[in-house]
């Protein structure tokens, strides 16, 4: 069973908790233990900012069945986690991908992995030097859609001289 740390409840950490609640329910051998936001109100019901994508309206999450933290250092020194997983801001990213890294926690960061390539460098750095493993969700190519797209591209049906 792998124990899992969701670092960061806006807009996207909404979309991960929503795919680990679907995965317990399922049965799958994941548990989502721990939830970290430096915003309390995130863990309530009245509603909260969702980056950029505005009012996210009010909760409708059960938050009893995690401990909550509001701080990530005190949430990897009580919680035995075997990753994070960070959906925060792309200019936190790498800082706390790379304190996680070096706790020797395996890391799952939202994309982009920072925000430039010198830090990228140091997120994969970190993960060699403490032996874990570092994963960007570039889910994209998952996606049938952007699959689709693609081929249609590559066929020469859209985008012109686009090889």
């Amino acid at each position: 069973m792998l124990k899992v740390g969701l670092v960061g409840i806006g807009f996207m950490g909404r979309g991960h908790l929503d795919q680990y609640l679907r995965l317990m329910k399922e049965g799958k051998p994941v548990k989502l233990v721990a939830l970290c936001d430096v915003d309390p109100k995130k863990f309530g019901s009245e509603g909260f900012e969702g980056g950029n994508m505005g009012d996210l309206g009010k909760s409708a999450y059960d938050f009893s069945q995690f401990h909550l933290y509001n701080d990530f250092d005190e949430m990897i020194e009580k919680e035995e986690l075997d990753y994070v997983d960070i959906a925060l801001p792309t200019y936190l990213h790498s800082f706390y991908a790379i304190k996680g890294l070096k706790a020797g926690l395996n890391v799952l960061c939202e994309k982009p992995a920072a925000m430039n390539a010198d830090l990228a460098a140091q997120m994969q750095k970190a993960a060699d030097d403490n032996g874990v493993i570092l994963n960007i969700g570039v889910c994209n190519r998952f996606n049938t859609s952007v699959n689709k797209i693609a081929e249609l591209i590559q066929a020469g049906v859209l985008g012109g001289d686009v090889k």
